[in-house]
């Protein structure tokens, strides 16, 4: 949706509370600026409410700070009904920053920014984070098209059930870290409109939104994007996800992108580029439906631990390792930790000459009957494989040409059958 960038706002805001205790002190806005990165300076302002507090007749002055510089706004409170109130906010000039402006203001029941002037506003950061009764928020006339962080926008508004962005224009944003994070009631989410060529971190972006159905986000281009730790982590009711647009060329964590996507069926990343990613592990940890999973591209070079990747992936029958470079890893801790589905797993091609810390790495795997093992150096102390097979009850044949010592014994711990080896 096109916004009207020559529409006269008055700014204004509209905010619905539910209140049911007499005389209540509730938050009804924040000075807040950022001090220093992941640091915050927040001033609480709160007012006590009853039936005659104020009307439209005793409107009350008052101001925030944001950067130091000092925000006047006048405002006043209808009582349409017993344990309802509004408070409708007028400020005196144009805001270049929202950070945690409404941050914790946990007696909103709505919003109506439909005729709040946004036009200079840069930074947005947690400006309705943990509103945690917000259930409607009109965001008509948002005009976003110089903001560059969206950090934590509208973390923790679990009581959202829905959300139109369609006015959002995305193209000067950076920072989109946390922006949609504990969003527990929100079902879908059509980003279709968002453009991130700028955005340089997507970190915790959909974290724990574990009613989220369907997402959008066709035009999510990601050039810069440095961060995607937990992108979609805790997503559980996540069915499918489309990704094919993604450009990962600039990715460097991808840690627990899609852990706890419980319902995943099947995920498409053969377009993601790894060349440059560092940090992987956990990455589909926990994705207990998914059942075909295509890597394609999946160069991880530059990759040093891959613990727990696959863990509890208990549905998933075959993973093909034939573009994975493993030369530099060193850990493969639970790497295949209840993977149950899994039959037959080929990993003869990687190279684990660095590993150092395998120890669970196919605990029970239930079903694997067969494994073909990579080339191995007989290590010193360092290298620990305990319980490297642990609960593998079916495994029957094992080609392994190095290491068989230390194979053997953990067969022999946990393995009734009669293993046989290629040695």
């Amino acid at each position: 949706m096109d916004i009207d960038k020559n529409k006269q706002l008055n700014n204004v805001i509209i905010a619905k509370i539910n209140i049911e205790e007499k005389n209540k002190k509730v938050r009804i806005i924040n000075s807040g600026e950022s001090v220093l990165k992941n640091r915050y300076d927040i001033i609480q302002h709160y007012e006590e409410i009853n039936e005659t507090t104020f009307n439209e007749s005793q409107i009350k002055e008052s101001e925030i700070y944001i950067n130091n510089e000092k925000i006047s706004f006048n405002y006043y409170y209808k009582f349409p009904e017993s344990g309802q109130y509004i408070i409708k906010y007028k400020f005196n000039k144009l805001l270049n920053s929202t950070f945690c402006l409404f941050y914790d203001c946990s007696s909103f029941e709505s919003l109506d920014l439909s005729n709040f002037n946004t036009n200079n506003i840069k930074n947005m950061a947690y400006m309705f984070g943990r509103c945690i009764n917000l259930k409607l928020l009109d965001l008509t006339n948002f005009n976003t098209e110089n903001t560059t962080t969206m950090q934590g926008l509208f973390y923790y508004c679990n009581s959202l059930a829905s959300l139109d962005l369609s006015s959002f224009n995305t193209q000067s944003v950076i920072n989109m870290e946390e922006m949609f994070e504990g969003c527990t009631s929100i079902i879908s989410l059509d980003l279709s409109n968002f453009k991130t060529g700028n955005v340089e971190s997507m970190k915790y972006m959909f974290l724990d939104c574990d009613y989220l159905q369907s997402i959008k986000v066709p035009n999510f281009s990601n050039e810069k994007v440095k961060d995607m730790d937990s992108m979609f982590a805790g997503c559980s009711s996540l069915n499918s996800l489309n990704l094919s647009n993604f450009n990962t060329n600039n990715v460097k964590n991808m840690r627990s992108m899609f852990e706890r996507c419980t319902s995943l069926k099947t995920l498409d990343l053969s377009n993601f580029n790894m060349e440059n990613v560092e940090i992987i592990y956990n990455m589909f940890d926990n994705c207990q439906s998914l059942i075909i999973l295509k890597l394609g591209n999946f160069n991880t070079v530059k990759i040093i631990e891959m613990r727990d990747m696959f863990s509890d992936c208990i549905s998933l029958m075959s993973i093909d390792f034939i573009n994975f470079n493993t030369k530099n890893v060193e850990n493969m801790v639970r790497m295949f930790y209840k993977c149950k589905s899994l039959m037959k797993l080929d990993l003869s091609k990687l190279d684990l000459s660095s590993l150092k810390y395998a120890n669970f790495m196919f605990g029970n795997c239930s079903s694997l009957t067969f494994l073909n093992f990579p080339d191995i150096e007989e290590r010193d102390d360092d290298f620990d494989i305990k319980d490297i097979f642990y609960n593998c009850n079916s495994l029957t044949i094992i080609n392994v040409k190095k290491l068989e010592n230390l194979i053997e014994k953990s067969i022999a711990l946990y393995n009734d059958n009669d293993c046989t080896y290629d040695k």
